[in-house]
């Protein structure tokens, strides 16, 4: 004997997967968000940073010697996410926390070690960005950052 109220809830849920998976904007953004980052980390593995990382570089490298609140701030991360990604820049000698303008501050700074590996993890970013344009297209991509830029404005703009 089928039980038919198990048969339609099993296809009740794989209906909403389908749409949970077809139409769900965060789902999709994630997607990408981790193709994209597989992609520019594989161009920059063997430095030994991650993409957040080299991102903290360039930031510390534009801004510093910047204090962390600031630094997360800019980032928009927690200050536990940049406390997590500065550590180990801090312990292989790319950047150096020292004292700030008081005696409770503390201001981040590059190293020369630390320039010269945000220069060469810049040269690869930069292979990995044109690799990227090659496989999906100039034209898409350029549209992609259009909306993502107008995307984040009007959810900045939004928010309470």
């Amino acid at each position: 004997m089928v039980n038919t109220a198990a048969l339609h809830e099993v296809a009740q849920r794989i209906e909403l997967g389908q749409v949970i998976f077809s139409h769900c904007t965060a789902y999709k953004s994630r997607q990408l968000a981790r193709k994209v980052m597989a992609h520019f980390e594989s161009s920059i593995a063997d430095l030994g940073i991650k993409g957040t990382q080299f991102a903290l570089l360039g930031f510390v490298l534009r801004d510093g010697p910047i204090k962390p609140g600031a630094l997360a701030q800019a980032m928009e991360l927690s200050a536990s996410t940049l406390s997590r990604n500065m550590q180990p820049l801090v312990a292989q000698g790319l950047l150096t926390l020292g004292d700030g303008v008081d005696a409770r501050s503390r201001l981040l700074s590059i190293t020369p070690e630390g320039k010269k590996l945000c220069k060469l993890a810049g040269r690869r970013w930069q292979e990995a960005q044109s690799t990227l344009g090659q496989r999906v297209g100039v034209m898409q991509l350029a549209a992609l950052h259009g909306m993502l830029d107008s995307t984040l404005l009007s959810l900045e703009q939004a928010a309470p």
